[in-house]
């Protein structure tokens, strides 16, 4: 299923840092979430970690115009573990 971005949903800024960190800002700059990130050369994805150390999300695809992240669902629906995919897309200015 696809499902767009409702009109009311918050803007999310991630910052990646070159000292392995990354946070998730909203539109304001206010920090909503830090954590580390780590780059897997067997898979060739990137894992998000929140400060504990767990994966959040998962970058399964990186390039100019796109994001692509598995959200991880095991620690909030361990019964059902389903795939969630998240698709960032550039907005192309007119």
């Amino acid at each position: 299923m696809i499902l767009g971005r409702l009109p009311q949903a918050p803007v999310v800024i991630y910052e990646f840092k070159k000292d392995k960190t990354f946070a998730s800002l909203d539109n304001k700059g206010v920090v909503i979430q830090k954590g580390t990130w780590l780059y897997d050369p067997k898979k060739k994805v990137i894992n998000i970690k929140n400060g504990s150390g767990t994966i959040l999300y998962t970058i399964v695809s990186l390039t100019t115009n796109q994001l692509i992240i598995l959200v991880n669902t095991k620690e909030t629906t361990p019964d059902d573990p389903m795939e969630m995919k998240l698709v960032f897309k550039i907005k192309e200015s007119k």
